[in-house]
């Protein structure tokens, strides 16, 4: 059984216009996804500007970075409840004064590959570790750099 050039044409025509879509959207995933991800990493730009001298001067008071779970621990306790926190704080102190300017921005510190310090670590990560990092802000102390903070 021969088909008929018309039905042949129309079947060719379903035929791109199937591959077509589907290349349309292939294609508008990934851009979407990218530009989510340049999005984020964007955005934490701000806030990590204003934490760097904070965690800077952290690591030169102590040397490293140890202990900084203890800050993990006082966002943690900031964010649940702003005020009980703030009501146990005295008014100069440094690490109260940054959570009340911008308590839900997520903040991760890396010191090399490995991350030191995730203000929401229960949060999922399902963007590129990689490309975020290229927006980070780094960390130097004495022409080294110590960290990285997105």
């Amino acid at each position: 059984m021969r088909l008929s050039i018309s039905t042949r044409l129309i079947l060719s025509f379903l035929a791109i216009i199937l591959v077509m879509s589907a290349l349309f959207l292939l294609l508008t995933n990934r851009v979407i996804t990218a530009r989510f991800t340049e999005l984020i990493a964007r955005s934490g730009q701000t806030y990590a500007n204003r934490v760097a001298p904070v965690l800077k001067r952290y690591y030169v008071n102590n040397g490293s970075w140890d202990g900084l779970s203890d800050a993990a621990e006082q966002i943690k306790e900031f964010r649940d409840n702003p005020d009980n926190y703030l009501a146990k704080q005295k008014r100069d102190t440094p690490l109260a004064n940054l959570l009340v300017a911008s308590r839900d921005d997520r903040l991760i510190l890396f010191a090399g590959d490995e991350i030191v310090l995730d203000t929401n670590p229960d949060a999922a990560v399902n963007v590129n570790i990689a490309q975020i990092k290229q927006y980070g802000i780094p960390i130097e102390v004495e022409g080294e750099e110590v960290g990285l903070v997105v």
